[in-house]
This record gives structure tokens, sequence and C-alpha cells, in this order.
């Protein structure tokens, strides 16, 4: 009779391997539950924080753009109203505001205080639509129907806008009244032409403009020319051309 050989494992080696299965399984549990936990808090405190309260610090033209979006807003929980969140949607969105800061006021709370562009002058593109230029020389948005807007029109290509730009500073710095005055700039084949009030119009190289603008302003400061209104032609750098606004004379 023949007995087969039998590997017969220790009792306690068993033991041991059960109770380290049954130890990592009670590891899993205790994770999972923790994990549901943890989330069923996030959940908790996400709509426990939610925003019931805002105030807006802004110019009356955003301000009431800020207010209907947040009104609108069809969850205003916590992760929903995350401050850098709200502020890069509402700089796309919103595109007469040029900044805007926000900061939570736990439990409720936004606090938003918002800057407005201002526009400096329209610009006319090569299709005839109309944009407001703010005082960065950046065209945010365009002209709405009914804005009329008492600002300085440039017709220029869109690539003319930095240098037509660099002319209004030039003369906001050296001859203000002038550029209050300003009524149109136009942009030819190698010069501008800037028109103002009552008549009076610059042509100046589209070379060294600021320059001209400036040289310009200083010659009609001068006693001569102060009191008149007059049609100035610098694009010959030797030998301008000056004649009472309106007329063909040349002085």
């Amino acid at each position: 009779m023949t007995r087969n050989n039998q590997h017969r494992v220790d009792p306690a080696v068993k033991r041991a391997a059960r109770l380290q299965l049954l130890a990592r399984v009670a590891r899993m549990v205790a994770v999972v539950v923790v994990t549901a936990g943890a989330a069923q808090g996030v959940v908790w405190l996400n709509g426990t924080l939610s925003v019931s309260e805002w105030n807006v610090t802004a110019p009356e033209s955003i301000r009431h753009e800020i207010e209907s979006r947040l009104q609108a807003m069809d969850q205003r929980d916590f992760l929903s109203t995350r401050p850098e969140l709200l502020r890069q949607r509402w700089l796309e969105q919103i595109p007469d505001m040029e900044e805007v800061q926000i900061s939570r006021v736990l439990p409720h709370r936004l606090q938003v205080t918002a800057i407005a562009r201002t526009p400096e002058a329209l610009w006319q593109d090569e299709q005839d639509r109309v944009h407001l230029l703010d005082s960065h020389g950046y065209a945010y948005r365009l002209l709405a129907r009914g804005e009329s807007p008492d600002l300085p029109l440039l017709r220029v290509r869109e690539e003319q806008l930095p240098a037509a730009h660099r002319l209004l500073a030039v003369l906001s710095r050296d001859s203000a009244e002038r550029l209050a005055a300003l009524s149109e700039i136009h942009a030819g084949g190698n010069h501008w032409k800037l028109y103002f009030a009552r008549g009076a119009a610059w042509l100046l190289p589209q070379k060294q403009e600021e320059k001209y603008i400036t040289a310009v302003a200083a010659q009609l400061a001068q006693p001569r020319w102060r009191t008149g209104q007059w049609s100035v032609d610098a694009r010959i750098q030797s030998r301008w051309f000056i004649r009472p606004a309106g007329h063909e004379g040349v002085i």
C-alpha cells in the first residue's frame, strides 16, 4: 500500500495569511469610508458657503453688468464663485471693464471692486464699423446703437492704430486744447491729416510724426498765430505752408 505524501500548511501560517487579508480588506474599507465621508463633507461645505450677498464698487456703466451676472447665475456655491474664476470670466464677457478685484467674505459675501475702461477715441475700421478705443489704444468693442460719444474719430487701418494712438498721446501732452478740438485723424498714403474744430487741419509726414506734432503746436502757440485758426501742411521738411482755415491762400 502506497501512501501519497501531502504537504500540510501549518495552521499558524494559515491564520496569519487570513489575518493579513482581513487587515488589507479593512484598510480598503476604511479608505472608501473616509473618501466618501470627505466627499460628502466637501459637497456640504460647498453648498454651505454659497454666495447670497455681494457688494460691488464700480462705475454705474459696469456695476449693473456685474450685479446682473451674479443674479443670473444658476449656481452660486463656493466652487462656482471662486474669485479668480469669476475675474477671468468677467474680463472676457464685459468689454467695458478694464480690471476687477474679487474677494470672499465668509460665509456668504463677495466683495467686488471694478474699474471701467476710459474711451479715448473712435476707430472706423476698413469695414466701416466703429469701435471704442480705450486709453491704452485697445479697440475693445463696437459702438452700440444710439451711442454718440464726443470723441475724435480715427480713420486708419488696424496696423496704424498704435501710431494714431501715439498722436493722441502727444497732442494730450503738448497741446491739450488742440486735442479737445480734434475731430478726426485720417491716414493717407504717406501722411497724417488731423482735422480740428472750425476748419483747422494739419498735414504731417508719417515718419517722425510725434516730433512734427510738437513742432507745429509750438509754432501755432507763438503770438502771430495764437488767436487764429490755421491749416498747416508740414509734409515738406524745409518749408511749411500755413493758411487761414477754410481759405486757399498760403502764408
